[in-house]
């Protein structure tokens, strides 16, 4: 079978999904490359104001890790919330940069969320 790439103009899509948890502070998406380690960890938080996404990163040289936690505030619509675009998150040694887009939504009335994202990689 030949292999199939995809493309959003000069960024390759090296990932696409979705997932359900019920989890509010432990989702994680990892991109391994060689050595290197690209983490996504995804927090649902609830505090007095709307729907709002915060980032943070922090580098673990001696794992060679990069760990992007990205809080999602106050996902109570029916339509969810997200990403108005990919956003360059992270990246490579290298050069090469990472673009997150994401949407997250509640399913029915309990802890269950939908996690829908794409990855793209940037080439230096």
């Amino acid at each position: 079978m030949d292999k199939i790439s995809k493309f959003s103009g000069n960024k390759k899509i090296i990932d696409s999904g979705a997932f359900v948890t019920n989890i509010n502070d432990n989702n994680y998406i990892k991109i391994q490359r060689d050595a290197e380690s690209i983490i996504f960890k995804i927090v649902f938080k609830e505090d007095q104001q709307s729907f709002n996404l915060k980032s943070s990163g922090e580098k673990n040289e001696e794992k060679n890790e990069v760990t992007v936690t990205l809080e999602v505030y106050n996902l109570k619509g029916p339509f969810g919330g997200g990403f108005s675009e990919p956003a360059q998150l992270a990246g490579f040694d290298n050069g090469d940069k990472i673009y997150l887009f994401m949407w997250f939504k509640n399913l029915g009335s309990g802890n269950n969320k939908e996690i829908s994202y794409t990855i793209y990689l940037e080439e230096k």
